[in-house]
């Protein structure tokens, strides 16, 4: 659900208890991509010190630089293309 919501561009943040030390590596450079960018939080209380320091949610998600960010994390997770055949059948085969 995740990376749907990422290629809608759709605003959000993650609020999860999660033990990071069981992710694969991917899983955690994904979640460390998420946390630097202020999209995934350990605990609400981190969570809530964000929404309100925020003033504007619509304008922190519209930043340039936070959706430079976002296409990066799109880019590296959640891309979409119009070739996914080509792309999958390339994969698999190589």
């Amino acid at each position: 659900m995740i990376f749907e919501i990422l290629n809608q561009n759709i605003p959000f943040i993650l609020i999860l208890d999660i033990n990071i030390n069981n992710l694969s590596k991917e899983g955690k450079l994904f979640v460390k991509t998420l946390k630097k960018n202020k999209l995934f939080f350990d605990n609400h209380e981190d969570a809530i010190k964000f929404l309100n320091k925020t003033s504007s949610f619509d304008k922190w998600w519209n930043d340039n630089n936070h959706q430079k960010a976002m296409d990066r994390i799109r880019k590296k997770y959640a891309r979409i293309s119009k070739n996914y055949i080509n792309e999958w059948i390339k994969f698999y085969i190589s």
